[in-house]
């Protein structure tokens, strides 16, 4: 299949930008995956489960981007992504990774005790024996 040089470019592009996708995806996930570094089992699930998701976005990124060719340049262009992503943005955005991280698990944890709230309220209310009722 003959490509013209600007379709060439496109691919070129998207695969660098996939490989950037790559490295801010691990990247967060690196953040998520911190406190579990000790439990081995869990964190084998996690990478796999983790590769096989990055792996659809990214075929689904390059099924958009370029009718998903996967000629070697595509794959070395996604690898040179990757490099850049981890050379250049990674130590500037390692710590806003971090703080996003931890401002999203803050929101959700009020968001969970905002709804789990008027359960316990209910429980309560309904089978929690009252000492001072009389019979």
């Amino acid at each position: 299949m003959i490509l013209s040089i600007w379709y060439q470019i496109i691919i070129l592009i998207g695969s660098l930008l996939a490989g950037v996708i790559i490295g801010l995806l691990f990247e967060f996930y690196k953040t998520i995956i911190k406190d579990l570094r000790r439990k081995k089992i869990i964190l084998f699930f996690l990478d796999i489960i983790f590769w096989c998701i990055s792996g659809m976005i990214i075929y689904l990124w390059l099924f958009v981007i370029c009718n998903a060719i996967m000629a070697t340049y595509v794959i070395l262009f996604i690898l040179i992504g990757v490099g850049i992503y981890y050379f250049v943005f990674a130590p500037a955005l390692e710590g806003a990774l971090e703080f996003i991280y931890y401002k999203i698990c803050i929101y959700l944890r009020g968001i969970i005790r905002i709804m789990v709230y008027p359960l316990q309220l209910l429980f309560k209310i309904f089978f929690v024996k009252r000492k001072n009722i009389k019979k």
